[in-house]
């Protein structure tokens, strides 16, 4: 038995009981002495003086936090905690005193903790985790066998003042948060070019598509060591009213860390997700295909912000290094370089490559604070959306004209703003935009992208889109965004293996983008394979649950295999008038119906808001109507919305061996 003087304090909530007397026994068995005995939890001066006795005396002060912690605001525990708290002020940073133990999935930096608490390494040990480790561990700071590593992290701004009381904003009221976040790069390119410009709906994702039957055979592979998700960080602010400003930190975080050589990072779409989805780290890395999860927090207070972050290994729940940071709001870049090269450093990977950023950063912090906001109202994934955020960037670059990534992301909206209402001058716009980003920034990925999008649907210009985005990958070689915009253009030219290939690593890195999976799935249709782009657009139902535009390809799939009246049984659940029509007339064409088919084409094309040229060419291809499909593609290319899928739309097939056709590749720059 260690001797009493070593003896190790447990403290917990009363509904923590059963997760306490389970430590408490691993922990007597290898002879540790352990204060936990329901039975001595009294009242009265006599037992208050004895705790606080043994708060002073324990070599260990182990709390356990829990939801039942977090749902206690007052409760003894908590004055144990204060007091655990209070004695550390007069000891030493490199004595091993406080080890808090999670037993559930509550997160240590939103955890309602002392402050003191935060400066230590936490263990997580949810129910049915081995305990073994966890024992020699503790074991070994109290002076027996080697514990490994220790439990006291490396110092931090513990004695920091704590920021009290929120100052007025001088800036416009943050967007409300939309209800589901999505990748900030929504160019969904094939759905609005060969689709229809069709809005995206809300998620339920992960959790259905994993007890679906036959899912087990997708599960994702082991991640390498590697590789990580960054979640969004908690608005820990008095008022509540930064969930902007933390979701903004936390996704330029990702974007530096996601330029690590050697390092997997999870894109956005996928990691933000649980945010409005919680679970466990464990689901969440599994889900995601992920051996780490950095998760944080954010105070703002006028000027000041304190962000704090932890690092946790996956599989076993324990943390791997957590640290808090104060800083000013002109100092925030500075704060996420910091937490960036301590991240990639506890990933022993490669640093950060130094002086990176220049230009794509700014040091205005007002013209941040607009970026941020501007990036909000991106991830709501909607028209007013998309607006409101390019007008937020465009007071980012009024504030600060040398601004590339705000140059980038306003190039970007107003590429979405167009593709939804299919207003090519945007587009014009947008690529002046980019230019601007890459005159401040030429290393901007975003912006690389964007302008070589604008190159394929504008200017035909296949070249030129090839190298903004063999720059942009070499730049940063895991950008989901990037790998589905370059799948897009190769598609396009025909190369479509290459396509497939770049395709199946962004839904490796983003498996929780609908986007990911449609383009995939409408890929493999222009391939032939068939079964494969089934099970593709499956997943991205499965994903998102009420999408048209995954209905309408699951549709074509049913056409191109001879199902027609299965084709016809999805037309009741699409929701969007036009795209309903359309499948309708190829429905009833494929049925025999060709009265009927004719009759839902001049429906169609008379309806408000049609879908875009090609989509109806595409549909009088289908129904055998050459005449009338390339005088859509011609009305087209007057609009300025070049047909650019026609060499390998599945439904164009039926004008492949019309005369026209090789002068209509010519005309888009295809010809072979």
């Amino acid at each position: 038995m260690i001797e009493s003087s070593a003896a190790v304090f447990l403290s917990y909530a009363s509904e923590d009981t059963d997760a306490a007397a389970e430590l408490a026994e691993a922990l007597r068995r290898a002879g540790v002495q352990v204060w936990f005995d329901k039975d001595e939890l009294r009242g009265g001066d006599r037992w208050d003086a004895t705790i606080r006795a043994r708060i002073q005396s324990c070599r260990l002060f182990l709390p356990i936090v829990s939801q039942n912690t977090e749902a206690r605001p007052e409760g003894y525990f908590r004055r144990e905690w204060r007091l655990a708290a209070d004695r550390t002020h007069d000891m030493s940073t490199r004595v091993a005193f406080l080890v808090p133990v999670v037993v559930d999935t509550t997160s240590e930096v939103q955890a309602d903790v002392p402050e003191a608490f935060r400066s230590v390494q936490w263990t997580r040990l949810p129910p049915g985790a081995p305990l073994d480790a966890f024992v020699t561990r503790i074991v070994g700071l109290l002076g027996g066998a080697d514990a490994g590593p220790p439990v006291r992290a490396a110092p931090t701004a513990r004695s920091a003042p704590r920021t009290t009381g929120v100052a007025a904003s001088a800036t416009p009221a943050p967007p409300p948060v939309p209800p589901v976040s999505t990748a900030r790069s929504r160019r969904t390119v094939v759905t609005a070019a060969a689709l229809a410009s069709i809005a995206a709906a809300a998620v339920i994702g992960w959790t259905a598509w994993k007890h679906r039957p036959g899912a087990a055979a997708s599960v994702p592979p082991a991640a390498a060591e590697t590789s990580l998700a960054v979640l969004p960080f908690a608005d820990l602010s008095q008022q509540h009213d930064q969930q902007y400003f933390s979701d903004g930190l936390a996704e330029e975080l990702l974007d530096r860390l996601a330029q690590t050589p050697n390092l997997k990072v999870a894109a956005r779409s996928s990691s933000f997700y649980f945010k409005d989805h919680p679970t466990t780290v464990a689901e969440m890395a599994r889900a995601l295909g992920v051996a780490h999860v950095l998760e944080g927090s954010v105070r703002k207070s006028g000027d000041s912000v304190r962000v704090a972050v932890e690092l946790i290994r996956a599989d076993t729940g324990f943390s791997i290094w957590s640290r808090t940071f104060d800083a000013t709001v002109k100092d925030v870049f500075q704060v996420q370089d910091e937490i960036a090269s301590a991240v990639v450093g506890a990933l022993k990977g490669t640093l950060l490559p130094q002086a990176r950023h220049g230009g794509e950063t700014t040091t205005n912090p007002a013209a941040h604070d607009e970026y941020l906001i501007g990036l909000q109202f991106s991830n709501q994934v909607t028209l007013d959306g998309f607006r409101h955020a390019a007008a937020a960037f465009e007071k980012a670059i009024e504030l600060d004209g040398g601004y590339a990534a705000a140059y980038a992301a306003l190039a970007e909206a107003e590429v979405n703003i167009g593709d939804l209402t299919n207003d090519m001058g945007l587009f014009r716009t947008a690529r002046q935009h980019a230019d601007e980003a890459l005159r401040h920034d030429a290393l901007s990925v975003g912006a690389l992208s964007t302008r070589g999008y604008v190159r394929i649907v504008l200017d035909l210009d296949w070249q030129g889109a090839i190298g903004d985005y063999e720059k942009a990958l070499a730049i940063d070689p895991n950008s989901p965004q990037v790998e589905r915009d370059y799948g897009f253009l190769l598609a396009c030219m025909g190369r479509l293996p290459e396509a497939i290939a770049l395709e199946r690593r962004a839904v490796a890195s983003d498996p929780l983008s609908d986007d990911g999976w449609n383009h995939l799935g409408m890929f493999l249709t222009f391939a032939g394979d068939l079964r494969g782009a089934r099970q593709a657009l499956e997943r991205g139902l499965d994903v998102h649950p009420e999408s048209n535009v995954t209905r309408y390809a699951l549709a074509q799939v049913d056409l191109l295999e001879g199902h027609a009246d299965q084709a016809m049984g999805e037309v009741a659940k699409i929701t969007d008038e036009p795209t309903r029509g359309l499948l309708t007339a190829m429905a009833e064409y494929s049925l025999g119906h060709r009265e009927a088919a004719n009759r839902a084409m001049a429906k169609v094309v008379t309806l408000q808001g049609i879908p875009g040229q090609f989509d109806i060419a595409a549909a009088y291809a289908w129904i055998g109507d050459n005449d009338r499909a390339f005088e859509w593609l011609d009305r087209g290319f007057q609009q300025h919305q070049n047909p650019v899928l026609t060499k390998v739309y599945s439904m164009m097939r039926g004008i492949r061996s019309d005369p026209r056709y090789p002068a209509l590749l010519k005309r888009l720059n295809l010809a072979e």
